[in-house]
């Protein structure tokens, strides 16, 4: 069997990546096929690898950006705590938030006078966001950190099995790899 039918025979078994909605498939093969170029895969144990390998980072993008998500999320409930010890009755802290993120041009404007006036800062509500998803952000972190110590750990076996390898054929004895059919 060809290494492309291996190839195609191995995919197939892996199915279609688990990607989520607003992921690029298409990005997600290019990645893919920069791992096969660096890993180059010559047994179903290398091609796992290059799966194993592939999702991880994929996963781990996927945290960064939820976390990133997850903090931008929080925006107005940041904006609704910091201003609502400047607000007086009838002025509701909820109605402030409300036209700073959304309403009209005019209307958005006006908030973000209010806000300004109050002195708070887009730093001060990003850090007050960061707070108030700390615990969530952490467990993205330990996620990502996950994925990340994966992809270490089978770089590692990758080499030491290279290596092995190596060692165990003599320069000018190679012999062409068994190929593995699944």
């Amino acid at each position: 069997m060809s290494a492309e039918d291996q190839h195609n025979k191995i995919s197939d078994f892996f199915g279609e990546p688990a990607l989520i909605e607003g992921e690029s498939k298409e990005l997600y093969s290019l990645l893919r096929a920069e791992v096969i170029k660096v890993i180059q895969p010559k047994d179903v144990f290398g091609w796992m690898m290059v799966d194993d390998q592939t999702d991880k980072y994929w996963e781990e993008h996927r945290y960064k950006g939820g976390a990133a998500a997850l903090i931008e999320g929080a925006y107005p409930k940041a904006l609704e705590s910091l201003i609502s010890p400047f607000c007086q009755i009838p002025e509701v802290p909820s109605q402030v938030v409300s036209d700073y993120y959304g309403g009209d041009k005019k209307t958005k404007s006006a908030a973000a006078v209010r806000v300004a006036k109050c002195g708070i800062t887009l730093a001060q509500i990003q850090a007050k966001a960061i707070q108030i998803v700390g615990g969530g952000l952490q467990m993205m972190d330990r996620m990502r950190l996950n994925r990340e110590t994966g992809r270490r750990i089978l770089r590692k076996e990758h080499q030491q099995r290279s290596a092995a390898k190596d060692v165990a054929t003599p320069r000018g004895t190679e012999k062409p790899e068994d190929q593995i059919e699944i």
